[in-house]
């Protein structure tokens, strides 16, 4: 809501990579907690271990949101420095 300056000002990319090029430090978002490493290629972090993660991390932090109905691919994930778990419901 209220957000046409924020949609006015928006970059697009061709690729996820491409956005995040930039980025010092790249933390993709999950609505669901990753007990299994394997499931997600790493451990979700709460957003209180993000931030002991990120100490120290130089220039910009990129955070990536992924789909509303299924969220992130593993390719996209594997572009993530960290993955956080940002609990919602």
């Amino acid at each position: 809501m209220h957000a046409k300056r924020v949609l006015k000002n928006a970059k697009t990319y061709k690729s996820l990579k491409a956005a995040t090029r930039k980025s010092g430090f790249v933390v993709a978002t999950s609505g669901i907690t990753s007990g299994n490493d394997n499931q997600y290629g790493r451990h979700s972090l709460t957003p209180k271990e993000l931030v002991a993660a990120m100490a120290g991390v130089n220039g910009e932090v990129a955070l990536v949101f992924g789909r509303e109905d299924y969220g992130l691919y593993n390719d996209e994930l594997e572009l993530a420095d960290a993955l956080v778990n940002i609990p919602a419901g």
